[in-house]
């Protein structure tokens, strides 16, 4: 654990689930302030030191650790030394399953590490009675977990049988009637006729976007092409692997309409140029999933925003104000402007790693050489010398590599002569390129959930 007997230095590491947005966890008890309270309030009782608590959202416990960011970051943070104890504020926080239990416990213990639970204290496999009782807590949560999917599978598949529509939103031309049973809504029905008729007609994706817009109905790219797919128009309920109900509601598009648009192959038609900042620049990612983010429509009822695209598998899809990402950016751009006096010393670090580089590349040449003179290239020893001098040329290079790159955009600005305010969209984009390696979006609120990090650091 710590040799320490100072209770104060050993330093916890917490982690907070919740594992459905709106379903039977989302609710006080697992809310991430009470689960982030009561961990708190477990360092202070053992004693221990201030850490971080990294938060989960609407991810299952259910998923194996390399499918749990945050509970994977904290037992890399204890195995690398920065945190010497795993909390959660409840056992089932933890996992759901008794093979992550074991698989976390084992990382964690072998690193010298512990793991706590605010509900029953330290959780163990160190005696065969503690990995006994552990595990049947763990598969207890998991039965827990499957009864609950179960019944909720036999919900959904209840309320399609019935007509109910299933999911959180309408589509356009529609409206959720008392009993769940989508109904015409008037305003709209002659606009979802005409859609699909301008589509027929050869109209491509963009243009219906647009005509969509003019009449109120605001939707996304992708989201117009799911549209001209969604059968709901023709009555019909299609969810997933559930059974699908062929006669649910009236439909309001004529099913040989509809049939004859699926067979359609039509240029999309291109999308009009975003003016965010970071609009397909590549640096933008979701923390949760490391997923590239991309620029959402104009006309949203929260405005611009970037968000994980909806193909991707993110379980915490991350979505934020664009203008709260691109002002971050702005400022950091503009304090690298003003300090690109800078790039004199910036081009002689970068010059020193390079000349290590070859120096070292030129010292695992000769190794080689030396070690097939002497005939003894295939000694244990031999190799295992020829192969740590190797990592560390590899390591030299690759910081010389990030170095260089430092000073290449570092020389672009002092070339450039122009302040931040004075340059094109094009240009600016091409600075960031240059010069930021990464922007990543965390779970949270506001511009705090945004960390910039730039080329060598």
């Amino acid at each position: 654990m710590t040799t320490t007997t100072n209770q104060a230095t050993i330093i916890p590491v917490g982690v907070s689930r919740v594992s459905e947005r709106g379903g039977r966890e989302d609710n006080q008890i697992y809310s991430f302030g009470n689960q982030d309270a009561k961990q708190r309030l477990l360092w202070q009782t053992q004693g221990w030191g201030e850490g971080k608590i990294y938060r989960e959202p609407f991810i299952s416990g259910g998923n194996s650790l390399e499918d749990r960011p945050g509970l994977l970051a904290a037992v890399r943070d204890i195995e690398e030394g920065r945190a010497h104890v795993l909390t959660v504020a409840f056992r089932n926080r933890l996992d759901r399953e008794p093979a992550v239990r074991d698989q976390v416990i084992a990382r964690v213990e072998k690193a010298s590490g512990m793991v706590w639970t605010g509900d029953i204290g330290r959780d163990t496999n160190a005696t065969p009675a503690q990995q006994f009782s552990g595990t049947i807590l763990s598969a207890s949560d998991r039965m827990q977990r499957q009864e609950a999917g179960v019944r909720s599978r036999l919900a959904v598949a209840d309320a399609i049988a019935l007509g109910k529509w299933p999911r959180r939103g309408t589509p356009p031309g529609y409206r959720k009637g008392p009993d769940g049973i989508l109904v015409p809504h008037e305003p709209e029905i002659d606009v979802m006729k005409r859609f699909f008729a301008m589509r027929l007609e050869g109209t491509p994706i963009e243009e219906l976007r647009l005509f969509l817009r003019e009449h109120g109905i605001e939707r996304a790219f992708g989201a117009v092409q799911g549209l001209l797919a969604n059968h709901a128009y023709i009555g019909e309920i299609e969810h997933g692997s559930y059974a699908p109900n062929p006669e649910a509601h009236e439909a309001i598009i004529d099913r040989d309409v509809f049939d004859a648009v699926q067979k359609m192959v039509i240029p999309r038609g291109r999308r009009g140029k975003s003016e965010l900042l970071l609009a397909r620049v590549g640096v933008l990612r979701c923390s949760m999933c490391g997923g590239r983010m991309c620029a959402g429509d104009r006309g949203e009822r929260k405005g611009l925003r970037y968000r994980c695209p909806s193909h991707g598998d993110c379980q915490a899809k991350q979505s934020i104000a664009a203008h709260l990402v691109d002002e971050a950016v702005a400022e950091r751009m503009k304090s690298e402007i003003g300090d690109a006096k800078g790039s004199a010393s910036k081009l002689a670090q970068a010059r020193a790693a390079a000349e290590r580089a070859e120096a070292l590349d030129a010292k695992v040449q000769g190794m080689i050489a030396r070690a097939l003179d002497m005939d003894i290239s295939d000694e244990p020893a031999t190799k295992e010398a020829i192969d740590k001098a190797k990592a560390e040329r590899t390591k030299a290079q690759a910081l010389a590599d990030t170095l260089g790159k430092v000073a290449d955009a570092r020389k672009k600005l002092v070339r450039l002569d122009k302040d931040w305010d004075d340059l094109s969209l094009k240009a600016r984009r091409e600075l960031i390129r240059a010069f930021v390696e990464i922007v990543e979006v965390s779970p949270g609120v506001g511009a705090d959930r945004i960390s910039i990090r730039m080329v060598g650091e």
